[in-house]
């Protein structure tokens, strides 16, 4: 089981990236408070994943409203 381990917590960083590329500029189109802190927050290992979790469901609620 240990070989498995490595490969998957490789490639869900790996997947993190581009997630944080996307939640930065998202997060700054829609005016978000503090886009950075989801961008860091993404990035941060074994955390990313939660933050992402949080920072679509905050996208959800925002999106009934306008973007301009």
């Amino acid at each position: 089981m240990e070989p498995f381990v490595f490969p998957i917590l490789a490639v869900l960083v790996l997947l993190q990236i581009p997630i944080s590329i996307f939640v930065h500029f998202d997060a700054k189109r829609r005016k978000l408070k503090h886009p950075d802190t989801y961008e860091f927050g993404v990035l941060v290992p074994l955390c990313g994943l939660f933050v992402t979790v949080v920072y679509l469901y905050k996208r959800r609620r925002r999106s009934g409203r306008a973007l301009g």
